[in-house]
This record gives C-alpha cells, structure tokens and sequence, in this order.
C-alpha cells in the first residue's frame, strides 16, 4: 500500500480552475437513486471540495464526486447477520454498517445505503452505482480484477455448519471430501471449495451446492438436501442457535475482510485508510467487534494492508444492473410507511425499474426471490422478462403475493437474475403489517 500523500499548496487561481474541473467531470457523472436506500446525515454540513485535495481530485473522478456530493453511497448486502442485515425496526443495523458509518462522519460526508444482492456488489461498483462496497468482503483475485480495496479492517475465521442429530469427525480440508457442501453463490467459500478442494481432488464437484443467499443454504441443511454449509463464524454462531444446527468446525479458510472501492480511486482509497488508522487508534474497532462480534478487545488484530493478490482477468462481456425508481403499489416510502393487509390476503405489489447496465435483458431474466421473512418471502413465485428492455429501459414488475396467516411486521425481498443464475442489482423490499 502506497504512503499517504501529502498535498500541495496552490494557488487561489489553480484551485479554481481544478474546482471547476471538477464541477464539470460532476455534471457527467449520474448516480442512479434507488428508493429502498437509506439516506444519514453527517455530524458536520457536507463540505466543498477542501483546499488541501483540490489540486488531485482530478486525477479520482469517485472522490470528487463525493466532495461534489457530500455524499457516501454505499453498497451493501443486508442479509449477513451479524454483518449486515435489516433490524427490527427496519433499519439497517451490524458490524459493517457501523463501521461505515463512521468513516463517512470521518470523511464529513452524508451516507447512503443501498441495499444491493451480494453477487451484484461488483457490477455495481464498476457502473458507478455505488462509491464503495461492504459486505464482509474478503480479497479474492476474482474481486481484484473489478475493485481495489481499503486497508483489512477485520480478520475474520470461516465456520462449517453441520445437524446436530448426524455424526462428523472433521479436523481438516480433505475431511469434507464424502459430504455434500453448501455455499453461498460468489463467496469466498464458493471459490475455496472449486479452486482449492475440488480442484485438488478432496471434494467431488457434484458436492458443491451453491445458492443464492446463505439462508437457503443453511434451511436446506435443516432439510437434509445438504450435509454442511461454508461461512463466517459470526454469522455461523447465530444460525447455530436454531434447533438441529450447530458449529462441527471452524478454521479451515480465515478471511481477511476491507472495504471494496472503484479501480483506481486512490484518493478515496487514502481517504478511507486514514478513517480506519483513526477509528483504530480511538478504540472505535476493537469497541465495534466486541458490541457486533462478542470479540474481545484484546483479540482484535491490526488493521493491516490487503493481501497481495494477482487479479483474475477483466470480465468478459457486458454488465447487468438493475435500479429501482418507484413503487406502483403498497408505496413503503423507504422503508418507513407500513400498509396493513389482512391474514391470508392476496396482493399485488408492483416496482417500475431500470436497467441500469449495458446488457439487454431478454426472457431470460427474471425477477427471484432474496430472502427475508419466511411467512412471506417465497422462493417459488418469479417473474420473467417479457420482450426485451435495452439498457436505460424502464420496466414494470408485479408480483401476486399471499399474507402471512400471523399478525404482525413482515419483510422479503426481490432481486433480478440474468440467464447464468447470477443475481444482480438493487434488492427490491415488500414489507406488510398484517392486522389482527
């Protein structure tokens, strides 16, 4: 990782010809705003670009909108317990989403989160939808060829999930080997197990079950359609707490999680690894991973530079994005406004869209379910794209939707997929008060 650089003086005439520079590169940028995001303001009034960067914003069009903004957006995939995930308030609560909090009060800017598929994380970060990307994020060379990344912030230990009512002697990788493997889709334990276990020859590829989102996967254990399930150990120890799960091993593939930036953002990437050194030195860290993690302070590690890691070649083909721009039905105005159905009772809800990508969407891609209250979120119920909607295209979806039977707040969550199963874009909420 590069020193800090420090910044020149210059003089008023070059700082306003660098501020209209930026001004100009401003105009052309467009964050596409999504209603399910949540705006937070700063302890401070955003600022204007400062003096003491304003001769090398130009050199990191992210940052010098940020300043131009005085706005973070952030993507994050809010279904990671403890990590991230939606409260019961319905506000976005966790280790990370503190975290970044404090570095946008750090940097003296406002904060926007939006709440986007965890596959889709890189896509949105190289279209520009976001300006940084967290979601217990660790460096793969897959991740290094679409991202740069901030110092590691947390070293985290992986976990194997197991029934409680089967019997396993799992000390070691190539114990694996005979059981049938759950992972989620795009995490590092996806890769670890294809380029490291079924790729050495442990672990047979008919073995790896992958899915869309890690809750499917550990109900599926529950079910027996799986033997284990790869993930973090915190997010591990809260699933252990259901009846026939618990944790069989853990250790076999540590994690080094940092925040996931645009390539090339130097500046901001800086920027946000001074906010970490100050977070560190103020106890902030350790005090996050005890509240969060249960972590002792004591047993925090420092943050520490990424793994040197050889990126993976650029993608091939295009980039599928997908963002919401309203509610044609049972309007949640972010989150904040509940409309009350009665138990049982069927509904429609109904999102206009955009493609926000350069791919064009055909019959194959589909609007699926990701997660949520189980009452309400139905992985059955899909919606295919009718004709085609070229990049910039607006689009309707409207699914047909039962009540839970129970009283009370429920929550799912809707997300596209492209022909190849990959989920991308923004993770569209259905959220119903059921009456008593």
């Amino acid at each position: 990782m590069n020193e800090l650089a420090a910044c020149s003086i210059f003089k008023e005439d070059v700082i306003l010809k660098r501020l209209i520079l930026v001004f100009i590169l401003t105009l052309g940028l467009v964050l596409v705003a999504c209603s399910s995001g949540t705006d937070e303001g700063s302890p401070t009034e955003p600022p204007s670009v400062p003096e003491e960067v304003a001769g090398e914003v130009d050199g990191d069009v992210v940052w010098a909108r940020m300043q131009n903004s005085g706005t973070m957006v952030v993507g994050i995939a809010a279904d990671y317990k403890p990590f991230e995930f939606w409260g019961t308030t319905y506000q976005m609560e966790g280790y990370d989403v503190d975290l970044i909090r404090d570095i946008a009060s750090q940097l003296r800017l406002n904060i926007k989160l939006e709440d986007t598929t965890f596959p889709g994380l890189g896509n949105a970060l190289r279209l520009g939808e976001i300006d940084v990307a967290i979601s217990a994020l660790s460096v793969t060379p897959e991740r290094a060829a679409v991202a740069d990344f901030s110092y590691v912030y947390y070293v985290g230990e992986d976990a194997v999930l197991g029934r409680s009512d089967q019997e396993y002697n799992i000390s070691g990788r190539d114990d694996l080997g005979p059981f049938k493997i759950g992972v989620q889709t795009n995490s590092v334990y996806d890769a670890f197990v294809r380029d490291e276990l079924i790729a050495g020859g442990s672990v047979q590829e008919a073995n790896l079950i992958v899915f869309s989102d890690i809750r499917t996967a550990v109900q599926a254990l529950g079910e027996g359609q799986v033997d284990l399930v790869m993930l973090d150990l915190q997010p591990a120890e809260v699933f252990a707490q259901a009846e026939r799960i618990e944790i069989i091993a853990q250790g076999l593939h540590p994690q080094k999680y940092a925040i996931a930036l645009p390539k090339g953002s130097t500046l901001l990437q800086e920027e946000i690894n001074k906010a970490l050194m100050s977070l560190e030195e103020s106890g902030r860290l350790a005090e996050l991973a005890e509240k969060h993690l249960g972590v002792d302070p004591e047993h925090v590690q420092p943050i520490e530079p990424p793994p040197d890691v050889i990126p993976d070649s650029d993608p091939d083909g295009c980039i599928d994005g997908m963002a919401l721009m309203e509610d044609l039905s049972l309007d949640d105005e972010d989150l904040e406004s509940l409309q009350q159905v009665g138990p049982g009772e069927t509904f429609r809800k109904g999102w206009l869209v955009t493609n926000s990508g350069d791919c064009t969407w055909d019959s194959s891609y589909t609007l699926v379910s990701d997660g949520g209250d189980e009452q309400l979120a139905d992985d059955t119920i899909s919606v295919s794209v009718e004709g085609t909607a070229d990049p910039g295209e607006e689009y309707e979806f409207w699914l047909d939707l039962t009540a839970p039977d129970d009283p009370g707040i429920f929550i799912a969550f809707w997300t596209m997929e492209n022909g190849d199963g990959e989920m991308f874009g923004h993770r569209l909420p259905v959220i119903v008060e059921v009456a008593q």
